[in-house]
């Protein structure tokens, strides 16, 4: 396996996927305590994949944390913030999770969540995009803005993100932050109910929960 030559050079990257195998026991055979050591060896060189497994491992949220890796809420955050300020999207995305929910130790702040947000959103990371949205349509962290919100929300779901498209539905049924239409708001909802979104459905079931569906509704559907 040419990883394991590689390794031996010191590539970061190489340790990375050679750890990968030694879990998942492609081509190889499973050894956790391999793919601990060498993610972490490719993780203390900045190789921000590596940085962003042993954070969810210290987390309790991989692979890693099985047999090997202890949860540590501290080092889970250390490796998250290693692989964010060297600009790794999912991970600054999953920073501002860590607080808008309060996790890992983390206290709880939604500034700070949106900042991490936006950090990954503007790259076109598109569940942060989503998440912005939601950010200003309840006002947490942001002044609440419907009409950037609604921005946001585009973004992403013209992504095919069905949050946001079930987002933009009930925000055309309801005007805000655009004018109400009901045959704009039944073909968003349609799209996320589509992909399975469970309130998409819902809603188109019912969708001016209890009034009689609209003509232009009715063409939509």
């Amino acid at each position: 396996m040419w990883y394991r030559k590689a390794v031996k050079q010191g590539y970061a990257n190489a340790q990375f996927r050679l750890g990968l195998c030694y879990n998942t026991g492609q081509g190889i055979k499973h050894d956790y305590a391999k793919a601990v050591d060498l993610i972490h060896k490719a993780a203390e060189q900045g190789h921000t994949e590596a940085q962003f497994v042993l954070g969810k491992s210290y987390g309790k949220a991989h692979f890693l944390s099985i047999v090997y890796v202890e949860q540590d809420n501290n080092k889970a955050v250390e490796w998250y913030q290693k692989a964010a300020d060297q600009g790794s999207s999912a991970t600054e995305f999953y920073l501002g999770n860590c607080y808008y929910e309060g996790d890992h130790g983390i206290t709880r702040d939604y500034a700070k969540a949106v900042e991490w947000y936006l950090k990954a959103a503007v790259k076109g990371y598109v569940d942060a995009q989503f998440q912005i949205g939601v950010c200003y349509i309840k006002g947490k962290g942001v002044p609440r803005n419907y009409a950037k919100a609604i921005e946001w929300f585009y973004k992403a779901a013209y992504e095919d993100h069905s949050g946001a498209q079930f987002y933009l539905g009930r925000c055309y049924y309801k005007g805000q932050g655009v004018p109400q239409d009901f045959a704009k708001g039944a073909k968003w909802l349609k799209d996320a109910a589509d992909q399975g979104h469970v309130k998409a459905k819902k809603m188109l079931n019912n969708p001016m929960l209890g009034v009689d569906t609209p003509p232009q509704v009715k063409r939509v559907l």
